[in-house]
This record gives C-alpha cells, structure tokens and sequence, in this order.
C-alpha cells in the first residue's frame, strides 16, 4: 500500500526534474573533440582529463562550490583557463571561447525528464508543491521559465534569492516558515543524497532520493533515505 503524499512536496530542480548532468557530461566530451580538431594543439582526451581534474577538484570543497555555483560562468572561465594552464597554454581568448561554446552546447541538451511533466501535473492536483534549488537566480529562473514549470509550484526558492542554499538547514527553515508547516508536514525529493535527504531529515522532514541512474546507494552512504525513487510518478 502506497504512503499518501503530504501536505506539502518540496523537490529539486536539476537531475530531478530536468536532466543537467548528462548533458554537461557529454558537452564537454564532444566539445573536447571539436577544439583538439581545430587546434591540434592538444588530443581531446588530454583536454578532456585536464578539465575533469580541474573542475573535480574545484567542486569538490563545499565553500568552493556554494561561491563558484553563484557565477557560473565566470567560474567555468577560470577552470578553462587553468585547465589550458595544464597543457602549458595561455590563452585567455580561447579559454574564454571554450567556456562560451560549452555553455550553448550544455544548454541545448538539457532536458525534461521524460515524465516529468505528467507526475508534476498530478502531484500538483494532489498537493502544495514547492521547488527548492540552489544556484543563480536568473539561470536556474531560466530553466524554470523554459520548460514552463512555474505554473505546478505554489512556491520557488532559489539559492540566491533566498541567500543560502542547500545543504546549509537554513533552507528547509525558511521553506517551513514561508510554506507556514510543520517539517512533519513535508517530504523533501532531490538527486543530492547531502543536499536534499540528510539537510532535510535534520529537521525532521522526510527525504526521498530521486536516483534517476538508477544506480542504488553507494557504499557507505551519508545517510539512508527515507524512500528511494527512479521516477517522480512513483510518488503516485
């Protein structure tokens, strides 16, 4: 027997109910191609390598990564340049070029979710939806406004509107203050096993993992969910 929904729905934005991630992923492999071709100053999976491990290590301290995801263009320009460095070229115009040309191409790939808009449809008929994403205000209001979602949610908190994001607690305080409920009151649905299952579980709302590759839980993971989902529509 299926748990009834709440009173209140809170879900993420990026790779829960659009798909970003794989479309960065395969931008900058096809992008990696396209530039080694026209330079041959380098192969594609050197470029490819020198961006990885430039942007994996970036991203991979939380300061870092709360700062740079509120410019994400100046920041994608500075790892390009780096990662250029790397293959001892200096280059502020092609890194600029580069950062420019990724950001079209990721952008022209970014997607729904196949049943993304028929789940929002029905929840949204069921229950009070809000989204709760982190990042820049006019991209992530971009997207919104793209694939027209404004329309299922009763109310959008954005990282940089709100002034703090996930994973930091204040978030999911200020969304039960706004939403005026209770954390009882509220499941909290996101890709981010830290950002969008265990911030929230801290305060006592249910976390719902949206593992859309399918994967299962890594190893030892931050937390355990409270519900694992491949699909929205699951949640009907």
């Amino acid at each position: 027997m299926k748990e009834s929904l709440p009173p209140v729905l809170l879900l993420d934005l990026d790779d829960t109910i659009i798909s970003f991630d794989a479309a960065g992923r395969s931008s900058w492999v096809d992008l990696c191609a396209e530039v080694a071709s026209e330079t041959g100053l380098f192969t594609a999976e050197a470029l490819h390598a020198a961006i990885d491990e430039v942007a994996s290590h970036y991203w991979s301290d939380p300061e870092r990564h709360r700062i740079g995801r509120l410019s994400l263009e100046k920041t994608r320009l500075e790892l390009v340049r780096k990662s250029l460095s790397k293959l001892g070229i200096q280059d502020d115009v092609r890194a600029a070029d580069i950062s420019m040309r990724y950001g079209i191409m990721r952008d022209s790939r970014i997607h729904l979710f196949h049943d993304s808009i028929e789940a929002l449809e029905k929840l949204s008929a069921r229950t009070r939806l809000a989204l709760v994403t982190n990042g820049e205000s006019g991209a992530q209001r971009a997207k919104i406004s793209r694939f027209n979602i404004e329309r299922f949610f009763e109310k959008i908190f954005v990282e940089e509107e709100v002034g703090v994001g996930k994973p930091d607690v204040r978030a999911f305080e200020n969304v039960l203050r706004e939403m005026k409920i209770r954390p009882s009151d509220a499941w909290m649905v996101g890709d981010n096993l830290q950002w969008d299952v265990a911030a929230p579980m801290k305060l006592g709302i249910k976390g719902i993992w949206f593992d859309y590759r399918g994967k299962g839980l890594p190893e030892n993971p931050p937390v355990i969910p409270d519900r694992v989902i491949r699909s929205l529509t699951e949640l009907l």
